[in-house]
């Protein structure tokens, strides 16, 4: 299964905004099937993102608990939370074969909002 940029944000941002823990029946929507869903959430979980408990995954089927973001999955989200940021890591990202580690990302996230806070310091 290929990693899909754009729904680990909006899975990041739907936990963000959780009073609660989230289970995977929260996050589903018409995007994307269960077993796609899970493995992003299981690739967040990999990448220290998002405090989560799996339980009973086998051949992404199961269910989990998240029950946070990480600081490291705070960081990475405010990197990229903004949309015209995101578009703009995503023009980036075409011009280098359109996929890149979550580093590597949020390095151009970055880069991008600094390129903006620049511009309104010289003006």
């Amino acid at each position: 299964m290929k990693r899909d940029l754009d729904m680990l944000r909006t899975i990041m941002l739907k936990i963000e905004t959780s009073n609660k823990a989230v289970h995977l029946t929260d996050l589903t929507d018409n995007r994307a099937d269960r077993p796609t869903i899970l493995f992003h959430v299981q690739l967040l979980n990999d990448a220290k993102f998002i405090d989560c408990r799996m339980l009973n995954v086998v051949n992404n089927n199961g269910d989990c608990i998240i029950n946070r973001l990480t600081s490291a999955g705070c960081d990475y989200l405010d990197s990229v939370r903004n949309d015209s940021v995101w578009d703009k890591v995503k023009e980036r990202l075409v011009s280098i074969g359109g996929s890149a580690s979550l580093s590597v990302i949020k390095m151009i996230a970055d880069g991008v909002i600094a390129a903006n806070i620049s511009g309104l310091i010289t003006h």
